[in-house]
Protein backbone atom coordinates (compact mmCIF):
# COMPACT_ATOMS: atom_id res chain seq x y z
CA UNK A 1 0.00 0.00 0.00
CA UNK A 2 3.28 2.14 0.12
CA UNK A 3 6.53 2.41 -1.89
CA UNK A 4 9.87 4.03 -1.10
CA UNK A 5 12.54 3.99 -2.90
CA UNK A 6 15.37 1.44 -2.96
CA UNK A 7 18.08 3.81 -1.74
CA UNK A 8 16.11 5.52 1.17
CA UNK A 9 14.92 1.54 2.33
CA UNK A 10 18.71 0.49 2.43
CA UNK A 11 19.38 3.58 4.14
CA UNK A 12 17.26 2.42 7.31
CA UNK A 13 19.50 -0.53 7.73
CA UNK A 14 22.85 1.80 8.00
CA UNK A 15 24.79 3.43 11.27
CA UNK A 16 23.13 6.89 12.02
CA UNK A 17 26.28 9.27 12.36
CA UNK A 18 26.77 13.03 13.93
CA UNK A 19 29.34 13.91 11.59
CA UNK A 20 28.32 15.43 7.83
CA UNK A 21 28.71 13.45 4.79
CA UNK A 22 30.83 14.04 2.39
CA UNK A 23 30.09 14.87 -1.45
CA UNK A 24 31.57 14.99 -4.45
CA UNK A 25 32.59 18.28 -4.26
CA UNK A 26 34.59 17.57 -0.96
CA UNK A 27 36.10 14.65 -2.47
CA UNK A 28 37.46 16.73 -5.70
CA UNK A 29 38.61 19.22 -2.57
CA UNK A 30 40.43 17.05 -0.64
CA UNK A 31 42.21 15.51 -3.78
CA UNK A 32 43.17 19.00 -4.57
CA UNK A 33 44.64 19.42 -1.54
CA UNK A 34 46.26 16.61 -1.17
CA UNK A 35 48.09 16.58 -4.70
CA UNK A 36 48.93 20.16 -4.48
CA UNK A 37 51.21 18.98 -1.40
CA UNK A 38 54.47 18.71 -3.17
CA UNK A 39 55.73 16.16 -0.06
CA UNK A 40 52.63 13.99 -0.46
CA UNK A 41 52.35 14.05 -4.45
CA UNK A 42 56.31 12.93 -4.60
CA UNK A 43 55.90 10.01 -3.03
CA UNK A 44 52.99 8.89 -5.39
CA UNK A 45 53.79 6.23 -8.39
CA UNK A 46 50.61 5.63 -10.23
CA UNK A 47 49.02 8.60 -9.61
CA UNK A 48 51.70 11.13 -10.68
CA UNK A 49 52.94 12.54 -13.88
CA UNK A 50 56.93 12.64 -13.12
CA UNK A 51 57.79 14.31 -16.37
CA UNK A 52 55.19 17.33 -15.67
CA UNK A 53 54.68 17.92 -11.57
CA UNK A 54 52.96 21.62 -12.28
CA UNK A 55 49.81 18.65 -13.75
CA UNK A 56 49.58 16.80 -10.61
CA UNK A 57 46.32 18.58 -9.84
CA UNK A 58 45.14 17.49 -12.95
CA UNK A 59 44.63 13.95 -11.35
CA UNK A 60 42.05 15.14 -8.93
CA UNK A 61 39.25 14.06 -10.28
CA UNK A 62 40.25 10.66 -10.50
CA UNK A 63 41.46 10.73 -7.06
CA UNK A 64 38.17 12.03 -6.40
CA UNK A 65 36.20 8.97 -7.94
CA UNK A 66 39.03 6.31 -5.73
CA UNK A 67 37.90 7.70 -2.84
CA UNK A 68 34.74 6.42 -1.99
CA UNK A 69 36.33 2.61 -3.59
CA UNK A 70 38.94 2.89 -0.75
CA UNK A 71 36.76 0.51 2.18
CA UNK A 72 35.78 -2.14 -0.97
CA UNK A 73 39.57 -2.20 -1.83
CA UNK A 74 40.53 -2.34 2.12
CA UNK A 75 38.50 -5.30 1.90
CA UNK A 76 39.30 -6.77 -1.11
CA UNK A 77 43.10 -7.09 0.08
CA UNK A 78 42.17 -9.02 3.38
CA UNK A 79 39.60 -11.44 2.58
CA UNK A 80 40.55 -11.90 -1.03
CA UNK A 81 44.47 -11.46 -0.90
CA UNK A 82 45.46 -13.25 -4.58
CA UNK A 83 43.00 -11.13 -6.03
CA UNK A 84 44.20 -7.90 -4.51
CA UNK A 85 47.50 -8.56 -5.64
CA UNK A 86 47.04 -8.90 -8.91
CA UNK A 87 46.71 -5.12 -9.01
CA UNK A 88 49.70 -3.41 -9.98
CA UNK A 89 52.24 -2.78 -6.97
CA UNK A 90 52.87 1.49 -7.68
CA UNK A 91 48.94 1.54 -7.20
CA UNK A 92 48.44 -0.50 -4.56
CA UNK A 93 50.68 1.76 -2.67
CA UNK A 94 49.44 4.84 -3.98
CA UNK A 95 45.89 3.86 -2.60
CA UNK A 96 47.32 2.97 0.65
CA UNK A 97 49.24 6.19 0.81
CA UNK A 98 45.59 8.35 -0.30
CA UNK A 99 43.81 5.74 2.37
CA UNK A 100 45.54 6.99 5.65
CA UNK A 101 45.48 10.36 4.52
CA UNK A 102 41.73 10.11 3.40
CA UNK A 103 41.14 8.59 7.43
CA UNK A 104 43.08 11.57 8.64
CA UNK A 105 40.94 14.10 6.70
CA UNK A 106 37.40 12.82 7.91
CA UNK A 107 38.68 12.61 11.09
CA UNK A 108 40.05 15.65 11.41
CA UNK A 109 37.48 17.47 9.84
CA UNK A 110 34.22 15.70 11.34
CA UNK A 111 32.84 13.91 8.17
CA UNK A 112 32.61 10.33 7.22
CA UNK A 113 32.55 8.57 4.18
CA UNK A 114 28.71 7.19 3.28
CA UNK A 115 30.41 4.45 1.00
CA UNK A 116 32.20 3.09 3.71
CA UNK A 117 28.69 2.23 5.41
CA UNK A 118 27.73 -1.15 5.80
CA UNK A 119 23.86 -2.45 6.18
CA UNK A 120 23.59 -4.24 9.24
CA UNK A 121 20.24 -4.74 11.47
CA UNK A 122 21.40 -3.55 14.64
CA UNK A 123 21.19 -0.17 13.04
CA UNK A 124 17.15 -0.65 11.77
CA UNK A 125 14.48 -0.07 14.13
CA UNK A 126 12.60 -3.01 13.13
CA UNK A 127 8.87 -2.91 13.91
CA UNK A 128 7.70 -6.67 13.32
CA UNK A 129 3.81 -5.31 12.33
CA UNK A 130 5.54 -4.20 8.95
CA UNK A 131 6.14 -6.57 5.94
CA UNK A 132 8.09 -5.17 2.76
CA UNK A 133 8.74 -6.58 -0.55
CA UNK A 134 11.68 -5.47 -2.50
CA UNK A 135 11.10 -5.62 -6.09
CA UNK A 136 13.28 -6.81 -9.16
CA UNK A 137 16.48 -6.94 -6.38
CA UNK A 138 18.62 -8.11 -8.95
CA UNK A 139 18.78 -4.51 -10.37
CA UNK A 140 19.42 -3.18 -6.68
CA UNK A 141 22.62 -1.54 -6.28
CA UNK A 142 24.62 -2.99 -3.42
CA UNK A 143 21.69 -6.01 -2.90
CA UNK A 144 24.41 -8.53 -2.75
CA UNK A 145 25.75 -7.32 0.50
CA UNK A 146 22.49 -6.39 1.40
CA UNK A 147 21.37 -10.30 1.38
CA UNK A 148 24.24 -10.89 2.77
CA UNK A 149 22.76 -9.74 6.49
CA UNK A 150 22.66 -12.25 8.82
CA UNK A 151 20.13 -12.71 10.52
CA UNK A 152 17.86 -11.44 7.15
CA UNK A 153 14.87 -9.91 8.34
CA UNK A 154 11.69 -11.98 7.87
CA UNK A 155 9.52 -9.43 7.55
CA UNK A 156 11.00 -8.54 4.14
CA UNK A 157 10.19 -10.47 0.76
CA UNK A 158 11.46 -10.12 -2.72
CA UNK A 159 9.84 -10.41 -6.43
CA UNK A 160 11.54 -11.74 -9.49
CA UNK A 161 9.91 -12.45 -12.78
CA UNK A 162 10.30 -15.65 -14.75
CA UNK A 163 11.64 -13.93 -17.91
CA UNK A 164 12.29 -17.39 -19.99
CA UNK A 165 9.55 -18.36 -21.22
CA UNK A 166 8.74 -14.18 -22.14
CA UNK A 167 9.97 -13.65 -26.15
CA UNK A 168 10.53 -10.34 -27.40
CA UNK A 169 11.02 -8.70 -31.23
CA UNK A 170 13.71 -6.58 -31.77
CA UNK A 171 12.53 -4.37 -34.76
CA UNK A 172 15.96 -3.48 -36.75
CA UNK A 173 16.35 0.27 -38.85
CA UNK A 174 18.62 0.72 -41.21
CA UNK A 175 19.75 3.90 -39.18
CA UNK A 176 18.56 5.95 -36.16
CA UNK A 177 16.16 9.06 -37.97
CA UNK A 178 14.51 6.21 -39.94
CA UNK A 179 13.91 4.27 -36.62
CA UNK A 180 13.01 7.51 -34.51
CA UNK A 181 10.26 8.65 -37.09
CA UNK A 182 8.55 5.38 -37.71
CA UNK A 183 8.30 4.94 -33.85
CA UNK A 184 6.92 8.52 -33.44
CA UNK A 185 4.23 7.72 -36.19
CA UNK A 186 3.23 4.76 -34.24
CA UNK A 187 2.82 6.85 -31.52
CA UNK A 188 0.82 9.50 -33.06
CA UNK A 189 -1.28 6.79 -34.70
CA UNK A 190 -2.37 6.10 -31.10
CA UNK A 191 -2.91 9.20 -30.00
CA UNK A 192 -5.50 9.40 -33.00
CA UNK A 193 -7.11 6.18 -31.78
CA UNK A 194 -8.06 7.70 -27.95
CA UNK A 195 -5.18 6.03 -25.99
CA UNK A 196 -4.00 8.82 -23.40
CA UNK A 197 -0.44 10.44 -23.30
CA UNK A 198 0.01 9.20 -19.59
CA UNK A 199 -0.68 5.30 -20.98
CA UNK A 200 2.25 5.48 -23.75
CA UNK A 201 5.91 5.58 -22.39
CA UNK A 202 9.27 6.50 -24.18
CA UNK A 203 12.71 4.95 -22.82
CA UNK A 204 15.82 5.98 -25.22
CA UNK A 205 18.86 3.78 -24.82
CA UNK A 206 21.06 6.72 -24.49
CA UNK A 207 19.12 9.91 -23.94
CA UNK A 208 21.80 12.52 -23.88
CA UNK A 209 22.65 11.43 -27.54
CA UNK A 210 19.01 11.54 -28.74
CA UNK A 211 17.43 14.23 -26.63
CA UNK A 212 17.87 16.74 -29.75
CA UNK A 213 16.21 14.95 -32.38
CA UNK A 214 13.99 13.54 -30.44
CA UNK A 215 12.83 16.59 -29.46
CA UNK A 216 12.80 17.98 -32.50
CA UNK A 217 10.72 15.19 -34.60
CA UNK A 218 7.70 15.28 -31.84
CA UNK A 219 7.25 18.62 -32.64
CA UNK A 220 6.80 17.76 -36.56
CA UNK A 221 4.40 15.33 -35.35
CA UNK A 222 2.91 17.68 -32.24
CA UNK A 223 3.46 14.78 -29.82
CA UNK A 224 4.31 16.10 -26.37
CA UNK A 225 6.71 14.62 -24.67
CA UNK A 226 7.46 14.98 -21.35
CA UNK A 227 11.28 13.91 -20.50
CA UNK A 228 12.02 12.71 -16.69
CA UNK A 229 15.74 13.88 -16.88
CA UNK A 230 17.46 17.05 -16.41
CA UNK A 231 20.40 19.02 -18.24
CA UNK A 232 23.76 20.39 -16.68
CA UNK A 233 22.99 24.15 -16.30
CA UNK A 234 25.65 24.55 -19.00
CA UNK A 235 23.85 23.58 -21.41
CA UNK A 236 21.23 26.39 -21.04
CA UNK A 237 22.52 29.82 -21.84
CA UNK A 238 23.47 31.02 -18.09
CA UNK A 239 25.69 28.00 -18.24
CA UNK A 240 26.67 28.77 -21.44
CA UNK A 241 27.93 32.49 -20.94
CA UNK A 242 29.69 31.11 -18.17
CA UNK A 243 31.97 28.78 -19.78
CA UNK A 244 32.34 31.17 -22.78
CA UNK A 245 34.13 33.16 -20.20
CA UNK A 246 36.39 30.63 -19.25
CA UNK A 247 37.35 29.83 -23.08
CA UNK A 248 37.84 33.32 -23.78
CA UNK A 249 40.27 33.05 -20.77
CA UNK A 250 41.91 30.20 -21.47
CA UNK A 251 42.42 31.13 -25.11
CA UNK A 252 44.35 34.37 -24.49
CA UNK A 253 41.30 36.75 -25.81
CA UNK A 254 41.82 34.99 -29.29
CA UNK A 255 40.27 36.20 -32.19
CA UNK A 256 38.09 32.84 -32.75
CA UNK A 257 36.80 32.64 -29.07
CA UNK A 258 36.03 36.30 -28.61
CA UNK A 259 34.14 35.82 -31.88
CA UNK A 260 32.27 32.80 -30.18
CA UNK A 261 32.10 34.19 -27.20
CA UNK A 262 30.61 38.04 -28.24
CA UNK A 263 28.62 36.60 -31.42
CA UNK A 264 26.55 34.54 -29.64
CA UNK A 265 22.75 34.82 -30.28
CA UNK A 266 22.10 32.91 -26.52
CA UNK A 267 23.39 35.81 -24.81
CA UNK A 268 20.77 39.05 -24.65
CA UNK A 269 24.21 40.95 -25.02
CA UNK A 270 23.32 45.43 -23.92
CA UNK A 271 25.80 46.63 -26.83
CA UNK A 272 25.91 43.66 -29.34
CA UNK A 273 26.64 46.14 -32.10
CA UNK A 274 29.98 47.53 -30.53
CA UNK A 275 30.64 43.83 -29.71
CA UNK A 276 30.10 43.23 -33.66
CA UNK A 277 32.54 46.12 -34.51
CA UNK A 278 35.23 44.81 -32.27
CA UNK A 279 35.18 41.47 -33.94
CA UNK A 280 35.03 42.89 -37.87
CA UNK A 281 38.17 44.92 -36.51
CA UNK A 282 39.58 42.10 -35.28
CA UNK A 283 39.47 40.41 -38.58
CA UNK A 284 40.72 43.36 -40.57
CA UNK A 285 44.33 42.66 -37.87
CA UNK A 286 46.13 39.96 -39.66
CA UNK A 287 48.44 39.34 -36.28
CA UNK A 288 45.71 38.76 -33.73
CA UNK A 289 45.51 35.08 -33.28
CA UNK A 290 45.80 35.25 -29.43
CA UNK A 291 45.74 38.06 -27.08
CA UNK A 292 49.77 37.17 -25.76
CA UNK A 293 52.25 36.46 -27.95
CA UNK A 294 55.99 36.91 -26.37
CA UNK A 295 53.90 39.50 -23.78
CA UNK A 296 52.35 41.57 -25.98
CA UNK A 297 48.56 42.18 -25.87
CA UNK A 298 47.96 42.32 -29.44
CA UNK A 299 44.22 43.63 -29.17
CA UNK A 300 45.89 46.48 -26.86
CA UNK A 301 48.51 47.23 -29.84
CA UNK A 302 46.23 47.16 -32.84
CA UNK A 303 43.50 48.91 -31.50
CA UNK A 304 45.86 51.79 -29.53
CA UNK A 305 48.13 52.58 -32.98
CA UNK A 306 44.99 52.62 -35.00
CA UNK A 307 44.30 56.27 -35.70
CA UNK A 308 40.30 55.52 -36.28
CA UNK A 309 38.24 57.36 -33.91
CA UNK A 310 35.91 54.66 -33.17
CA UNK A 311 39.08 52.68 -32.19
CA UNK A 312 39.52 54.54 -29.38
CA UNK A 313 36.14 53.26 -27.70
CA UNK A 314 36.46 49.74 -29.14
CA UNK A 315 39.75 49.73 -27.32
CA UNK A 316 38.58 51.16 -23.68
CA UNK A 317 35.58 48.89 -24.18
CA UNK A 318 38.19 46.02 -24.55
CA UNK A 319 40.18 46.92 -21.66
CA UNK A 320 36.77 46.46 -18.97
CA UNK A 321 36.08 43.24 -20.80
CA UNK A 322 39.59 42.05 -19.95
CA UNK A 323 39.37 43.07 -16.41
CA UNK A 324 36.08 41.61 -15.74
CA UNK A 325 36.81 38.31 -17.32
CA UNK A 326 40.02 38.11 -15.35
CA UNK A 327 38.35 39.03 -12.52
CA UNK A 328 36.12 36.11 -12.46
CA UNK A 329 38.97 33.46 -13.86
CA UNK A 330 41.21 34.65 -10.71
CA UNK A 331 39.31 34.43 -8.07
CA UNK A 332 40.27 32.66 -4.97
CA UNK A 333 37.61 32.81 -2.79
CA UNK A 334 33.42 32.83 -3.15
CA UNK A 335 32.75 36.18 -2.17
CA UNK A 336 34.95 37.44 -4.92
CA UNK A 337 34.09 35.26 -7.26
CA UNK A 338 30.74 35.68 -6.91
CA UNK A 339 30.27 39.96 -6.77
CA UNK A 340 33.08 39.12 -9.76
CA UNK A 341 30.21 37.10 -11.73
CA UNK A 342 27.44 39.84 -11.21
CA UNK A 343 29.66 42.27 -12.23
CA UNK A 344 30.90 40.72 -15.61
CA UNK A 345 26.71 39.92 -15.94
CA UNK A 346 25.92 43.50 -15.62
CA UNK A 347 28.64 44.73 -17.69
CA UNK A 348 27.59 42.24 -20.34
CA UNK A 349 24.16 41.93 -20.50
CA UNK A 350 22.85 44.41 -18.13
CA UNK A 351 21.60 44.21 -14.12
CA UNK A 352 18.08 43.16 -15.95
CA UNK A 353 18.95 39.91 -17.28
CA UNK A 354 18.00 36.87 -15.79
CA UNK A 355 16.49 37.99 -12.68
CA UNK A 356 17.81 35.63 -10.05
CA UNK A 357 13.79 35.73 -8.42
CA UNK A 358 12.54 32.06 -7.77
CA UNK A 359 9.60 33.35 -8.38
CA UNK A 360 10.18 34.35 -11.88
CA UNK A 361 8.66 32.57 -14.86
CA UNK A 362 11.64 32.55 -16.88
CA UNK A 363 13.75 29.34 -17.38
CA UNK A 364 16.63 30.89 -17.43
CA UNK A 365 16.14 32.91 -14.35
CA UNK A 366 15.63 29.48 -12.57
CA UNK A 367 18.81 28.93 -14.14
CA UNK A 368 20.88 31.36 -13.01
CA UNK A 369 19.81 31.35 -9.68
CA UNK A 370 20.74 27.48 -9.54
CA UNK A 371 24.41 28.38 -10.62
CA UNK A 372 24.35 30.78 -7.74
CA UNK A 373 23.06 28.29 -5.19
CA UNK A 374 25.54 26.05 -6.33
CA UNK A 375 28.27 28.50 -5.82
CA UNK A 376 26.97 28.96 -2.14
CA UNK A 377 27.01 24.94 -1.48
CA UNK A 378 30.66 25.48 -3.07
CA UNK A 379 31.27 27.60 -0.04
CA UNK A 380 29.86 25.69 2.52
CA UNK A 381 32.07 22.22 0.96
CA UNK A 382 35.29 24.60 1.28
CA UNK A 383 34.41 25.02 4.73
CA UNK A 384 33.95 22.03 5.53
CA UNK A 385 36.99 20.66 4.00
CA UNK A 386 38.95 23.37 5.54
CA UNK A 387 39.66 25.41 2.58
CA UNK A 388 39.80 29.42 3.06
CA UNK A 389 40.57 30.19 -0.63
CA UNK A 390 41.88 28.63 -3.58
CA UNK A 391 43.47 29.61 -7.03
CA UNK A 392 41.76 28.13 -10.12
CA UNK A 393 38.45 28.59 -7.83
CA UNK A 394 36.40 29.21 -11.16
CA UNK A 395 37.18 25.88 -13.17
CA UNK A 396 35.97 23.78 -10.28
CA UNK A 397 33.13 25.86 -10.13
CA UNK A 398 32.28 24.90 -14.00
CA UNK A 399 33.34 21.13 -13.11
CA UNK A 400 30.77 21.46 -10.38
CA UNK A 401 28.02 22.68 -12.81
CA UNK A 402 28.89 20.12 -15.24
CA UNK A 403 28.30 17.01 -12.78
CA UNK A 404 24.63 18.26 -11.80
CA UNK A 405 22.10 17.96 -13.29
CA UNK A 406 19.19 20.81 -13.78
CA UNK A 407 15.30 19.83 -13.48
CA UNK A 408 12.86 22.73 -14.53
CA UNK A 409 10.10 23.31 -12.52
CA UNK A 410 7.10 22.42 -13.33
CA UNK A 411 7.23 19.43 -15.69
CA UNK A 412 5.04 20.02 -18.69
CA UNK A 413 2.45 17.17 -19.68
CA UNK A 414 2.51 14.36 -22.10
CA UNK A 415 4.60 10.97 -22.85
CA UNK A 416 6.84 10.03 -20.53
CA UNK A 417 10.34 9.77 -21.85
CA UNK A 418 13.37 7.92 -19.56
CA UNK A 419 17.08 6.81 -19.73
CA UNK A 420 17.50 3.35 -20.20
CA UNK A 421 17.16 1.54 -16.22
CA UNK A 422 15.35 4.71 -14.77
CA UNK A 423 12.49 3.13 -15.96
CA UNK A 424 12.94 -0.18 -15.14
CA UNK A 425 9.71 -1.87 -13.49
CA UNK A 426 6.97 0.61 -14.86
CA UNK A 427 4.77 -1.04 -16.38
CA UNK A 428 2.00 1.35 -19.04
CA UNK A 429 0.35 0.10 -21.71
CA UNK A 430 2.56 1.14 -24.60
CA UNK A 431 5.91 0.92 -23.85
CA UNK A 432 7.91 1.97 -26.78
CA UNK A 433 12.49 1.24 -26.52
CA UNK A 434 14.82 3.33 -28.71
CA UNK A 435 17.83 2.68 -29.17
CA UNK A 436 18.06 -0.85 -27.92
CA UNK A 437 21.57 -1.45 -29.35
CA UNK A 438 24.32 -3.47 -27.46
CA UNK A 439 26.25 -0.40 -26.57
CA UNK A 440 23.35 1.04 -24.86
CA UNK A 441 22.00 -1.65 -22.98
CA UNK A 442 25.55 -3.13 -22.05
CA UNK A 443 25.74 -2.31 -17.90
CA UNK A 444 28.99 -1.54 -17.32
CA UNK A 445 30.58 -1.76 -13.56
CA UNK A 446 32.09 1.52 -12.71
CA UNK A 447 35.91 0.86 -12.72
CA UNK A 448 39.26 1.94 -10.88
CA UNK A 449 40.36 5.24 -11.96
CA UNK A 450 43.15 5.62 -14.20
CA UNK A 451 43.25 1.57 -14.51
CA UNK A 452 42.58 -0.16 -18.15
CA UNK A 453 40.51 -2.91 -18.20
CA UNK A 454 43.56 -4.52 -19.61
CA UNK A 455 45.33 -4.68 -16.88
CA UNK A 456 43.22 -5.46 -14.39
CA UNK A 457 39.17 -6.97 -14.08
CA UNK A 458 37.32 -6.96 -10.85
CA UNK A 459 35.95 -10.87 -11.38
CA UNK A 460 33.63 -9.96 -8.05
CA UNK A 461 31.49 -7.80 -10.33
CA UNK A 462 27.98 -9.12 -11.30
CA UNK A 463 26.68 -8.36 -15.00
CA UNK A 464 23.03 -7.25 -15.23
CA UNK A 465 22.47 -6.38 -18.29
CA UNK A 466 20.41 -9.34 -18.71
CA UNK A 467 18.54 -8.33 -15.11
CA UNK A 468 17.82 -4.84 -16.99
CA UNK A 469 17.05 -6.05 -20.85
CA UNK A 470 14.47 -8.58 -18.91
CA UNK A 471 12.85 -5.97 -17.10
CA UNK A 472 12.56 -3.58 -20.10
CA UNK A 473 11.33 -6.37 -22.46
CA UNK A 474 8.64 -6.93 -19.76
CA UNK A 475 7.61 -3.77 -19.03
CA UNK A 476 4.35 -2.83 -20.18
CA UNK A 477 1.30 -4.57 -22.18
CA UNK A 478 2.49 -3.92 -25.67
CA UNK A 479 6.85 -3.45 -25.54
CA UNK A 480 8.20 -2.69 -29.07
CA UNK A 481 11.91 -2.54 -28.72
CA UNK A 482 13.78 -1.03 -32.13
CA UNK A 483 17.29 -0.43 -32.93
CA UNK A 484 19.44 0.68 -35.75
CA UNK A 485 22.63 -0.16 -37.61
CA UNK A 486 24.19 3.34 -38.27
CA UNK A 487 23.31 6.15 -35.56
CA UNK A 488 23.01 9.89 -36.41
CA UNK A 489 26.52 10.49 -36.57
CA UNK A 490 27.28 7.46 -39.68
CA UNK A 491 28.84 5.08 -36.62
CA UNK A 492 27.81 1.48 -36.85
CA UNK A 493 26.02 -0.44 -33.87
CA UNK A 494 25.34 -3.70 -33.13
CA UNK A 495 22.50 -5.58 -31.74
CA UNK A 496 22.19 -6.44 -28.12
CA UNK A 497 23.85 -10.14 -27.67
CA UNK A 498 20.70 -11.23 -25.96
CA UNK A 499 18.54 -10.64 -28.89
CA UNK A 500 20.29 -12.26 -31.24
CA UNK A 501 21.08 -15.31 -29.01
CA UNK A 502 17.54 -15.88 -29.68
CA UNK A 503 16.78 -15.22 -33.08
CA UNK A 504 14.42 -12.38 -32.46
Amino acid sequence: DRVMAWDRFRAQFLPTRAEQPVNTSIRRLFALKLLSDPEFSHSLQWFRHPAFPDSSTNLAGAVGRLLPMLEELECLRTEQPGTYQRLPKPFRDDIARIHVAYRSFLRDRGLYEPQFLHPAMDHHDHDPALRYCIWFPEVCRGWREFSAMRPFPETIDTFSVDTSLVSARLDWFPNELMELRSRLAMIDGLLADGTAPGDIMITVGDLARWRPFLEQEAQLYDIPLSIVQGKSPLQYAPGAFLEAIQDVYAHDFSLSSMKSFLLDPRFPFRDRKLQTRLIQRGLEFPMIVGSFTGGEDRWFSALSRSSKESDRSLLSWYGKLKQQVSAVVRATSTETLRKALHACKEFFLGSECWPCSRDDDELHGQVWAYCLDQLQELQRNMELAGFNGMPRLFTLYLQLLESKEYIPQGRPPGIAVYQYTVSAGVCPDHHVFLGCNEDATRQRSESLPLMPESVWADDRQVDSTTDFLDLHRLGGDHVHCSASQQAFSGTSTIAPGWFVNQGS
